[in-house]
């Protein structure tokens, strides 16, 4: 009797155990939206973590209402993760008041984020790989060097983390990151992105900067413009299998999902087809 009791015991411990890892790996499916959406809509209680879009916006920072740091703060039961200021922005610039003018919105961005706690700041690249002129690229490639180092000398709490915008590949960016070397500092992939603009597949795209992510934005497109649909359909619809390797390849590092759409009807029923495709 009390030998199968052990045996209970120690099979309760690893049905326990087994649950404790199968949600250790588990991957964390967010969404983006501004914070008055986040306010205002009930479908944002079904996500816990938030991918807060308004520091992208140009201005925002200047005038955000402070009482909206009052109140993420007071929702504790969320993560964040915070887009940074873009528009009009440079880190690669050889223009000195314009990369003043760049670390300025970088810093208040980096602020910002800090002020709600968020894990996470992604900044889109700024590199535009179509003007195809070998000067200007190295020029960005070093300009850019510089600044990122510049902002991780300063700033070594936050996950910092470069995403792919108009590049054809990831090389300047996988460059940049191993020539700063920080353990903050990093890539997001923007899957919608590389779809339309990318002259790789997406998965040897995310094979190749796998060890430096933490996140990726999922969402897709027509192949003519960045249209942020839903990864049901589109390109990533036609791209089902390279997908769903990415998937399966991301959860087993834990990799968070945010789905950047601009029109948000679909979220709810879409994080419940990725949960079942994680599964």
């Amino acid at each position: 009797m009390a030998k199968n009791n052990l045996i209970g015991f120690l099979l309760s411990l690893d049905l326990v155990k087994s649950c404790w890892e199968r949600n250790k790996s588990m991957t964390n499916i967010g969404v983006g939206c501004s914070l008055e959406e986040f306010k205002d809509k009930n479908i944002y209680k079904n996500f816990s973590l938030i991918n807060i879009e308004n520091p992208l916006y140009p201005g925002y920072l200047e005038k955000f209402n402070k009482e909206d740091i009052v109140l993420i703060n007071k929702l504790t039961e969320y993560s964040y993760i915070v887009d940074g200021a873009y528009i009009d922005l440079n880190p690669g610039t050889s223009e000195p008041k314009i990369r003043k003018i760049t670390k300025e919105k970088v810093i208040q961005s980096i602020d910002f984020a800090k002020r709600i706690n968020a894990e996470e700041i992604i900044f889109l690249s700024t590199y535009i790989p179509f003007i195809n002129v070998e000067f200007y690229e190295q020029g960005w490639l070093e300009s850019s060097k510089i600044f990122w180092k510049e902002i991780l000398k300063e700033e070594s709490t936050i996950k910092i983390s470069l995403c792919n915008t108009f590049e054809f590949n990831p090389d300047y960016l996988i460059n940049i990151v191993e020539n700063i070397d920080k353990d903050n500092f990093g890539l997001a992939f923007d899957i919608g992105h590389a779809l339309l603009w990318g002259k790789i597949s997406i998965l040897s795209w995310y094979k190749r900067i796998e060890k430096y992510l933490n996140t990726i934005y999922l969402h897709s497109n027509d192949g003519k413009g960045d249209l942020h649909i839903s990864f049901k359909k589109g390109l990533l619809k036609e791209k089902n299998n390279e997908f769903r390797k990415i998937l399966e390849l991301a959860q087993k590092r834990n990799i968070n999902l945010i789905l950047k759409y601009y029109d948000k009807s679909s979220v709810l029923k879409d994080k419940q087809i990725l949960k079942k495709l994680l599964a």
